[in-house]
């Protein structure tokens, strides 16, 4: 899509480029085009050389040029030669308008000069070459334009030659635009104007019966939108109650996930076709209006004057939302296919488990290359439209540069989000999908972008807390963990025989197929840690899965105090002993007599 987009802006500067140094002459019956891609401005730069378009009913004619600013008469002014040029187009213009109007042959439905007696030709006006024009009945001589030496080498002829050119251009204009005017040309017109309001009508119909189709499928597929209804049950996070439920709600979560991004490609499909169908709708009405205002000499100038850059901007901000649509479904799609190869081949990626965790970082990736995605294209459609609507695009950048400066310093907290946040995504510190906790909140991570992370906690809690906010976090999920057993026992027991039969127990676990798949490495028995008044204290170590600590330490408890009792391994308990002075010592206690 980029590549695209960069080459329609280098198409449209080179055909700028070409077009300033091959100027065309218009030919005898004046075809006008327009393009959408490169508009044509008032007033072209060759050089030195300034050219200003003369139009007649909204069709370029011809250009007239300048090059040194003129004094006007009124001050001391000193034009330049872009207004020059503009002001000399803008005469001519007007003479053009003034012979097509004249209003000595009855108005705007009857001709302003005879056709058949029409004369423009070139003469001498104090030693200049102008161009004249008159009729053998009330059309009076009118001087139209001079002809001067810029103007003639700007289309490649001599001054004489180029006169001759421009007096048949002229006169061929003005028979046009009296034929425009009359009523039979004007009744022409006007159905033409119907057939296209008709033919656009039933286009229009036709995309809005499929928008209406799509509209349905739309429905129907938003009312199977997969919820995740994952909730996780309050918890002290310095005991947590609840954790050996996780790997199970984690895989619940992630199995709706995936059902989830399965909605949304087929729903962006859905979106997509009726972004197309909504452009075309609009582009046809577009068009349909352009094509009215065309064919009338009196409403064809509103296009180029008014309506050609606003419309230009319109047609490019609907290319780019259907750009961002399709890049989405490009991100998506180019994403399932590497989580694809990550779970048909998990040995490459060593082994399920990581290629679970690529798929969940993939994912991750895939979101904030959207966010991306639609920002840059939205940053390039405002750049462009500003170009288009000739903004000064370099001055406006500067102040950008200079404002981006204060801006920084109001916002720099979100400054400090978007950094943290590329450095988690970098560090691969947590994706979506993992449990983590960040200073006491504690979840499982549902969303993540740039700025925010959003943990879903207990009773359902939704809590967003910015990456900026995220100095230390403990991701209880990632590739793998281990289980910290530390068991006492009394002191008169066997020390020998319990850290025997808890091995056995390992070993046990190690075997049974249930379990053996989450238990990663050989456990390790660290010995005595500790011997206090409540018993001696023997550290174990085993190695688990990523979510399976919980549930494999739950296990294991459960076959030690199993096995304890029945080799009668009592476990440790607290000890209280007192010492009295005097111990041979009685009391004594004296009864009063009561009579």
């Amino acid at each position: 899509m980029m590549s695209i987009l960069s080459c329609m802006i280098t198409l449209t500067y080179a055909s700028s480029a070409m077009g300033f140094f091959t100027p065309q002459l218009e030919s005898e019956k004046i075809e006008h085009s327009i393009s959408l891609l490169n508009p044509n401005p008032d007033v072209i730069n060759v050089g030195n050389v300034y050219a200003a378009s003369v139009r007649l009913d909204g069709y370029e004619i011809f250009k007239v040029t300048a090059t040194d600013g003129v004094k006007t008469e009124s001050s001391e002014n000193v034009l330049s030669p872009p207004k020059f040029a503009r002001l000399r187009a803008q005469l001519v213009e007007n003479e053009l308008k003034g012979i097509v109007s004249n209003h000595l042959y009855g108005g705007i439905f009857n001709q302003g000069f005879q056709k058949e007696t029409l004369t423009v030709t070139v003469a001498k006006r104090n030693g200049i070459t102008v161009v004249i024009a008159y009729d053998d009945d009330k059309l009076r001589e009118r001087q139209i334009v001079t002809v001067t030496e810029e103007d003639a080498e700007f289309y490649g002829y001599s001054v004489p030659q180029w006169a001759q050119k421009l007096a048949e251009i002229i006169k061929n204009a003005l028979i046009r635009a009296q034929q425009e005017r009359n009523v039979n040309y004007i009744i022409h017109q006007l159905l033409w104007s119907l057939i296209i309001i008709a033919v656009a009508i039933v286009f229009s119909w036709v995309i809005l019966g499929l928008q209406r189709k799509l509209g349905k499928q739309r429905h129907l597929l938003m009312v199977q939108e997969p919820i995740n209804e994952l909730v996780l049950s309050p918890s002290d996070l310095s005991t947590i109650k609840e954790e050996l439920s996780l790997a199970a709600q984690q895989s619940k979560f992630l199995k709706v996930r995936e059902k989830q991004q399965e909605y949304r490609r087929k729903l962006d499909w859905i979106r997509l076709k009726r972004r197309l169908l909504q452009s075309g709708q609009a582009i046809i009405w577009i068009l349909a209006s352009l094509g009215i205002l065309e064919l009338f000499p009196w409403t064809r100038w509103i296009f180029g004057e008014f309506l050609e850059k606003p419309l230009i901007v319109v047609i490019l901000f609907l290319g780019i939302s259907v750009t961002i649509r399709l890049s989405s479904i490009c991100i998506d799609r180019y994403i399932q296919i590497l989580i694809e190869e990550a779970s048909i081949c998990p040995k490459i990626f060593n082994g399920i488990g990581v290629s679970q965790r690529r798929a969940s970082r993939l994912s991750t990736v895939a979101e904030i290359s959207k966010d991306l995605v639609f920002w840059i294209f939205i940053a390039l459609g405002i750049l462009l439209a500003l170009d288009i609507l000739e903004f000064p695009i370099k001055a406006l950048l500067t102040g950008a540069g200079v404002l981006g400066i204060a801006i920084s310093f109001v916002a720099q907290s979100l400054i400090k989000d978007l950094i943290n946040g590329m450095q988690i995504l970098r560090q691969d510190r947590y994706v979506i999908g993992d449990f983590i906790q960040v200073q006491e909140t504690w979840g499982l991570v549902e969303g993540f972008s740039l700025t925010v992370t959003k943990i879903r906690g207990p009773q359902g809690r939704l809590t967003t807390v910015p990456n900026g906010d995220i100095r230390v976090v403990h991701n209880l999920t990632k590739e793998w963990a281990r289980i910290d057993l530390y068991i006492k026992i009394s002191h008169d027991a066997d020390v020998d025989l319990a850290m025997k039969v808890m091995q056995q127990v390992a070993q046990q676990m190690q075997e049974d197929p249930q379990w053996r798949d989450c238990i990663l490495e050989p456990t390790v028995l660290m010995g005595v840690n500790n011997l206090d008044h409540t018993g001696v204290e023997i550290q174990y170590w085993m190695k688990t899965k990523a979510t399976q600590q919980w549930a494999v330490g739950r296990e294991y408890r459960r076959r030690l105090k199993l096995a304890f009792d029945e080799k009668g391994i009592h476990l440790g308990m607290p000890q209280e002993s007192r010492l009295m002075q005097n111990p041979s010592g009685m009391l004594k206690i004296r009864d009063n007599d009561i009579n």
